[in-house]
């Protein structure tokens, strides 16, 4: 009886300066006790209250609802401001609010505006278009992302990972737009999680993977790395393959790669 006393009650917050009512099943419905809120309620954490008996949080209020809407049930309806999307990130990391960070930074990635010199690659003719291409003109870079081919759990971190290597692409593809075509990626068409492509001479030069696997004694995680030293290097190896500049042996290829990345990676 006390129990269901207890999930009777309405809890108040005054996030600064706005005023919520929720009920404890609603904080502990969907994301169970993982995250701040519900320690908070559960007595884990002190709590601050007002002389009204509200539960005070110095957060950005306007982020506050969305964070309870899906609390409540899993959903949400997401916001399109990209600027408001990055702000209610940074509070749902606040609340350590798991599913909903997962589901925020994938919005930020697929809703970033890409640089007019990216393509989307949406077939196997359209890359095999670009690939060819490459034999007479520019090189080619592209960056597949697709975060739900995976068959497992990820590693905490990993969608922190994901956004590393958009937001170096993304870096790349403003900084070289003239001299390197630059290829993005996402959906199951392949079975890639996270990997970089590159391509000259009508054909793929290399690959650098960003997925690896953790396996522990009770089960298998998949882990996003940002290997930003390889693919710095491996970005510098296509301006090798521009028009006229291609090299005449594997051997002065490398020599060419080696002195470039020394004196261009602080520029980019």
């Amino acid at each position: 009886m006390a129990s269901e006393e207890s999930n009777d009650v309405m809890i108040s917050f005054n996030v600064g300066g706005q005023y919520f009512l929720t009920t404890r099943p609603s904080l502990l419905g969907t994301a169970g006790k993982d995250h701040m809120l519900a320690r908070m309620i559960e007595g884990d954490l002190p709590l601050l209250k007002d002389k009204q008996g509200n539960i005070v949080l110095d957060r950005d209020g306007s982020c506050f609802q969305y964070i309870l809407n899906y609390l409540r049930d899993g959903s949400l309806v997401m916001p399109q401001d990209q600027h408001f999307l990055e702000l209610l990130l940074h509070e749902a990391r606040y609340y350590c609010v798991a599913g909903l960070i997962h589901h925020l930074e994938l919005k930020i990635v697929h809703s970033a505006e890409l640089p007019s010199s990216m393509e989307i690659v949406r077939s196997e003719a359209e890359l095999d278009r670009v690939v060819r291409s490459t034999r007479h003109g520019l090189p080619a870079l592209r960056l597949v992302l697709s975060r739900s081919n995976n068959k497992f759990s990820y590693v905490s971190n990993s969608d922190e990972r994901l956004l590393d290597n958009f937001e170096l692409f993304t870096k790349l593809a403003t900084r070289f737009r003239s001299r390197i075509t630059f290829l993005f990626e996402t959906g199951n068409r392949t079975s890639d999680i996270c990997s970089w492509y590159f391509y000259g001479h009508g054909q793929q030069l290399s690959e650098v993977s960003c997925v690896s696997m953790v396996y522990t004694s009770s089960h298998t995680q998949t882990r996003i790395d940002f290997p930003q030293g390889k693919i710095y290097e491996q970005a510098m190896n296509l301006l090798l393959y521009e028009p006229g500049l291609a090299p005449s042996s594997p051997t002065q290829t490398t020599r060419k790669v080696e002195a470039y990345v020394v004196g261009s990676t602080s520029e980019i």
